[in-house]
């Protein structure tokens, strides 16, 4: 009885100190920050950016990714003649908007976004893993469409090792400029924690064996 009660109380602790752990560790991890702007006239299908052991790589949802100054865009040359994540298509909303995709090599939850060549009504929409989530507007803004703003997310947001970046209408157009997201790490210490308590429990039954054998 008591053996099978120390067994069970130790791959529950086990457990225990693996969920605390999970639990804490995003509120523990480092904030991370991408800056996306660079050479002028780059043009690929991809773009990769790494920070730490943090990598992330930018494709569109069709067309190239554009690289300048002021960050990374969409050309699309089947629906606009714009370098700038936008609206404008000559085929029907929202089949062929522009959308830039965010590739992480780990789940991250995105703290916030920077815009450039923001003017008074550009709004962006978020996606995770391929779905809607966020329509906003982004903050700032002017008549030129040359202003920056960035864009804090609530820590509610859920986490994802995919992001997407889009636009709500047709009248919708900026750069991503960065962001900076927050690395969630994965559980694994649950494999070897549990191991440890079945390794303990092996051990206390062979003594119990072995102080029977010799009674």
């Amino acid at each position: 009885m008591n053996l099978k009660v120390f067994g069970l109380s130790t791959l529950a602790a086990a457990v225990s100190i693996t969920a605390s752990t999970v639990a804490a560790a995003p509120a523990q991890a480092l904030a991370l920050s991408f800056d996306f702007a660079g050479p002028p006239n780059s043009v690929a299908p991809s773009f990769q950016f790494t920070n730490g052991s943090l990598s992330v790589i930018a494709t569109p949802q069709a067309g190239n990714v554009v690289r300048n100054s002021l960050g990374l865009g969409v050309r699309n040359a089947n629906t606009d003649n714009t370098d700038q994540i936008d609206g404008f298509t000559t085929i029907p909303a929202p089949q062929f908007t522009d959308r830039l995709t965010l590739t992480f090599n780990q789940s991250v939850k995105i703290l916030s976004a920077t815009f450039r060549s923001v003017g008074l009504t550009d709004d962006f929409r978020l996606f995770l893993d391929g779905s809607s989530v966020l329509d906003a507007d982004i903050p700032g803004g002017n008549l030129f469409d040359s202003d920056t703003g960035t864009f804090s997310f609530s820590p509610s947001i859920a986490y994802s090792s995919v992001l997407g970046f889009g636009v709500t209408g047709s009248n919708d157009d900026y750069y991503l400029s960065g962001i900076t997201v927050q690395p969630i790490p994965t559980p694994a210490l649950l494999p070897g924690l549990v191991g440890m308590g079945i390794a303990a429990l092996s051990k206390r039954k062979g003594e119990a064996t072995k102080e029977s054998s010799e009674a």
